[in-house]
């Protein structure tokens, strides 16, 4: 079946905004508002140097950008004992030279921005630490859009049903069939459906169509023009499967 023609970019007038007021997003960071793959993969090298071990190629350690720091870290063979000496490594690394390797997407800020003035509730829901990710945010411009910072910390808060549920409640709850997650990532995707959420999947990031398609994202989206119209439909139609993976 080939996919639907996707629509023209749509500013938010008052057929698009008068949907989303009120509406709660939750947004993925790194792959979704920010392209921190220079970041990321350079901290990752330092830490994982810094315990004696020697760094893969940029290429493979790309590929560790969603899942939590441990995880990634840990996939690379930082073993048990030298796991905190790399995260604290990596941490270091990404509050100085981590954030002047990230930039925002083109067209994020401005469809933040739309977005806000249409009256939707919007917060973080990374994998980052909360200081990370407010950091981030904060750097680049766009830490007023977000009611939330909502992010991973040290005590078992550290996947994306997780992080989403601490987001959640710190915005008071979800409205029911007005709240969607928005990432690049299965994981993201994944966290939303543990909640009963549908989420859309963005092609600019790091996942793939294939893979949120797979991982149940009600739309994809492959510029951050399209996704205000995407919110609409998905919060429009209600149900996830309604929408049942279309591409805008």
């Amino acid at each position: 079946m080939s996919e639907p023609t996707e629509p023209l970019a749509v500013p938010l007038d008052g057929n698009l905004a008068d949907p989303l007021n009120g509406a709660v997003v939750l947004f993925d960071v790194d792959g979704t508002l920010v392209d921190s793959a220079p970041a990321i993969t350079h901290c990752l090298a330092r830490a994982i140097e810094s315990v004696g071990l020697e760094a893969p190629p940029m290429e493979a350690l790309g590929a560790d950008i969603g899942p939590p720091l441990e995880e990634a870290l840990s996939a690379h063979g930082v073993p048990g004992e030298a796991m905190e000496q790399a995260k604290a490594t990596y941490r270091s690394c990404y509050a100085t030279e981590g954030l002047e390797r990230s930039a925002l997407y083109p067209g994020v800020a401005a469809m933040l921005a739309d977005l806000g003035s249409a009256g939707v509730r919007m917060a973080t829901a990374t994998s980052k630490r909360v200081a990370m990710a407010t950091d981030v945010c904060r750097h680049l411009g766009i830490l007023d859009h977000f009611e939330v910072i909502g992010g991973a910390d040290e005590w078992g808060r550290l996947h994306k049903p997780q992080i989403l549920s601490w987001t959640l409640d710190q915005m008071g709850g979800a409205p029911v069939g007005r709240t969607a997650m928005v990432g690049d990532r299965r994981f993201d995707i994944e966290g939303g459906t543990a909640h009963g959420l549908p989420s859309i999947g963005v092609l600019w990031g790091y996942g793939t169509s294939t893979e949120l398609q797979a991982a149940g994202a009600a739309m994809t989206v492959s510029e951050p023009g399209r996704l205000p119209g995407a919110l609409v439909a998905v919060i429009r139609d209600g149900e996830p499967g309604r929408v049942g993976g279309s591409r805008w």
